[in-house]
């Protein structure tokens, strides 16, 4: 193949991955890897309720996010999902010590619209 067919497949995938609406940053684990490798720490995302009652779920169906994807602001956290910041409901904050470290959000949509399910703040490292 030429060079410049491979260059341009290259910016293209490149193009495609920068404009994605999934960023790399919400980092799953669809396919059970990390749950095989740390069973505890398994059955504990497993069974994270939200103050409301609410079942979390695994950190399968949570998105981990980077300090910059996250904020208090007005006394209520604030998380970025898909280039919008949405107001996290207070009923939704696990407030247990967080065992992972890292932020994690559990994110549903209502007419299209992001909302939090599950917020489990991290240690801003």
């Amino acid at each position: 193949m030429p060079k410049q067919v491979l260059r341009i497949s290259f910016l293209g995938a490149v193009a495609i991955a920068l404009l994605s609406p999934f960023p790399a940053a919400f980092a799953r684990d669809p396919d059970g890897k990390y749950a095989k490798a740390n069973p505890d720490m398994a059955r504990w995302f497993e069974g994270l309720r939200s103050p409301a009652g609410t079942a979390c779920c695994a950190l399968s169906d949570g998105n981990t996010l980077q300090d910059s994807e996250w904020r208090s602001k007005d006394g209520h956290y604030q998380v970025l999902i898909r280039g919008e910041w949405v107001d996290v409901p207070e009923n939704a904050v696990i407030v247990e010590p967080n065992l992972y470290r890292r932020t994690v959000v559990w994110p549903y949509y209502e007419d299209g619209r992001p909302t939090v399910r599950c917020f489990l703040p991290g240690s801003m490292m």
